[in-house]
């Protein structure tokens, strides 16, 4: 969407009437940017952390779709040719790089979403966490943020990512189309929940780490480690921060899952809060 908005202000030069738009601020949460690295992280998680979330049956399967998947990759992924790319050769793709849900989920010995809870299936009998996100997203308080008016209702829209995936639109490296967008100036800001094996933070920390672009020299520093609080409250932050305060910035949770919403909210209420206002939100900053 980014990529869209800078890529229509560069065109609008022709036309007069034309507003050029800018986007200040990308908030990701465990965000999907790069296939290869979701495919890699996701096998070394379910199968070579220990101890091991899926059983060797399910490992070895996943192995053998491993080399097949980054062969048909090598050509969507590269920069050189990624533009190339056809609704049939991603679905090729995805026949080898996206397994079915069966296999990753219904043996796992964990919770997907937490790996500290414990394991559930069928898929829509995980989503524990859809009421605290619905009460969250239509508190008062996150409305304000936003700017929505109070009678509005939100409700969580999954499935409206379905069209995505029938089209194997995943099969791209989104990231690519990132540092233009950096350079004209938006911020990336991405938070990640360490308890999350279906979009885990070291996919997140490795896509991010290989942006080219002069600014970020910073994030590739050693990360900052925030230790819990002497008296641990809702509104102190630990974890694991890379480029803290900066414009491409990434924060580990280390108490929350897949949907760092629900099990950090206040913190993540603080991040939208300062996106909103055109801040960085800085973990550094005890004080709130």
């Amino acid at each position: 969407m980014a990529s869209t908005v800078l890529q229509r202000n560069q065109n609008a030069g022709m036309f007069s009437t034309r507003i050029k738009k800018h986007i200040d601020q990308l908030v990701l949460g465990n965000p999907f940017g790069d296939v290869v690295t979701v495919i890699c992280q996701n096998l070394h998680h379910l199968c070579y952390t220990p101890p091991a979330i899926l059983p060797a049956s399910s490992c070895e399967t996943l192995q053998s779709y491993l080399t097949p998947c980054l062969d048909r990759l090598a050509f969507l992924t590269s920069e050189s040719t990624s533009h190339l790319s056809t609704r049939e050769t991603r679905l090729e793709a995805a026949k080898y790089c996206v397994p079915p849900f069966e296999l990753t989920w219904k043996d796992a010995r964990i919770d997907r979403y937490d790996n500290c809870k414990p394991p559930c299936w069928p898929v829509d009998t995980c989503w524990w966490w859809n009421d605290s996100l619905r009460v969250l997203m239509n508190s008062d308080e996150m409305k304000e943020i936003f700017g929505v008016l109070s009678h509005l209702i939100w409700s969580f829209l999954g499935l409206s990512s379905l069209y995505f995936y029938l089209n194997a639109d995943n099969m791209q490296a989104a990231y690519h189309l990132l540092p233009a967008v950096i350079e004209a100036g938006t911020r990336i800001f991405v938070y990640s929940g360490m308890n999350d094996t279906i979009l885990p933070y070291e996919s997140s920390l490795a896509w991010m780490s290989r942006i080219p672009s002069s600014q970020l020299s910073a994030f590739r520093q050693p990360p900052v480690t925030i230790p819990p609080p002497a008296k641990p409250s809702e509104t102190t932050f630990r974890g694991i921060v890379h480029n803290p305060g900066g414009a491409v910035a990434i924060y580990g949770f280390p108490d929350a899952g897949h949907m760092a919403q629900v099990d950090q909210p206040t913190v993540v209420w603080k991040i939208l809060e300062n996106a909103v206002k055109g801040e960085n939100w800085n973990p550094l900053e005890r004080c709130w």
